[in-house]
């Protein structure tokens, strides 16, 4: 849950103890007083510790949040993401936020059917809620249904409604499959 700010706050850590180091050992050279010199940087270090987190934060956020384009599963290089997404996606188009993705990719129907196999024997036992769909039933939806997809792509209306195990904080996957497209819609949570 707090995954992201975590990086932020090493970053801005390492940065004050060089910063105040650096400031502390070379005061003399400046003709300063090492003793005030630590003092003062340390105090100052203090009451902008936050302000700077925050900055390193928004920085380093756009690096690793918003939409990124891959060739192939063994291009996205994210853990989070790699626990649901299937290895046998191929032009995949990911959008990453703190508390998840969306994901648009091409996928064969076996690819995907036996990575979800896989996942529900793994972890099935564990999850909050029964496997939907096992018989990858094609379902005609109301467009209104699939508002809280991405509106960033123009769904079909017909598509096979999939799930991963879900946790039981919520973290898992929904997966919507166009069979006749061979494109998979992904949206998946974690904590």
């Amino acid at each position: 849950m707090f995954w992201p700010i975590v990086l932020p706050f090493q970053i801005t850590v390492v940065l004050v103890i060089l910063l105040v180091g650096t400031l502390t050992v070379v005061a003399p050279r400046l003709k300063w007083n090492r003793v005030k010199t630590f003092s003062i940087a340390s105090a100052s270090a203090f009451f902008l510790f936050v302000p700077a987190c925050i900055g390193i934060h928004y920085i380093a956020d756009v690096f690793r949040f918003g939409e990124f384009h891959y060739t192939s599963y063994a291009d996205v290089n994210d853990f989070r993401v790699e626990r649901t997404l299937p290895p046998g996606a191929r032009n995949i188009t990911l959008v990453k936020y703190a508390s998840g993705f969306e994901a648009k990719y091409s996928i064969s129907e076996s690819d995907l059917k036996s990575f979800l196999d896989l996942l529900w024997e793994q972890f099935g036992e564990h999850s909050a809620v029964e496997r939907e769909n096992p018989d990858w039933k094609v379902r005609r939806y109301d467009p209104m249904e699939l508002v809280y997809l991405s509106n960033r792509w123009a769904l079909p209306l017909a598509m096979i409604p999939l799930s991963t195990p879900r946790a039981a904080n919520g973290a898992g996957a929904t997966i919507y499959y166009d069979p006749v497209n061979q494109i998979a819609y992904h949206r998946a949570g974690y904590w």
